[in-house]
């Protein structure tokens, strides 16, 4: 065993720090472009390097985006849970920094977009027909039980590949 004084560094690109970048997020035809490169930049600080987190200011000058567009874009991301960000505050509860997670298994927010249907079916209409509306509830939860097996299948592969 070294003693403690022993370390190692790394030449060229990687020196200043580097990280991993989920295909599955760069993949995510509806993630706008701004929002992967935001999260490649994010991601692009999860490994070792001798630079702390720049911050916003600075993340914005080398992205060449204002903080609005960092704002809107981190939002996205927060949503469709591949990033978490909590604030960090000082013993006084004075905000320092944010503190930003890359989520590995995210459980993306769905908004609760559909109201429910809460009028009474008119009795003059009785020839409606609602065999459409039925079928059509039935294939979207088919799509959705298929969807969510094809999910575990992914989880459970990520899974067994950290174990390794």
């Amino acid at each position: 065993m070294g003693n403690s004084s022993d370390y190692v560094t790394i030449q060229g690109i990687f020196s200043e720090g580097y990280g991993s970048i989920s295909k599955m997020v760069m993949r995510d035809k509806t993630l706008p472009v701004i929002a992967k490169a935001i999260y490649a930049y994010i991601c692009s600080y999860t490994g070792p390097g001798m630079a702390a987190w720049p911050g916003r200011k600075t993340a914005c000058d080398d992205l060449k985006i204002n903080k609005d567009t960092w704002t809107k874009y981190i939002k996205i991301l927060k949503e469709k849970d591949y990033l978490r960000v909590s604030q960090r505050t000082n013993k006084d509860g004075s905000f320092t920094s944010n503190l930003y997670t890359i989520i590995a298994l995210p459980c993306p927010k769905s908004p609760d977009t559909v109201e429910p249907d809460t009028a009474r079916p008119d009795p003059a209409a009785s020839d409606t027909n609602n065999n459409s509306l039925l079928n059509s509830t039935n294939n979207n939860k088919k799509d959705i039980l298929k969807n969510l097996s094809a999910n575990k299948k992914n989880v459970d592969k990520f899974r067994e590949s950290i174990k390794r």
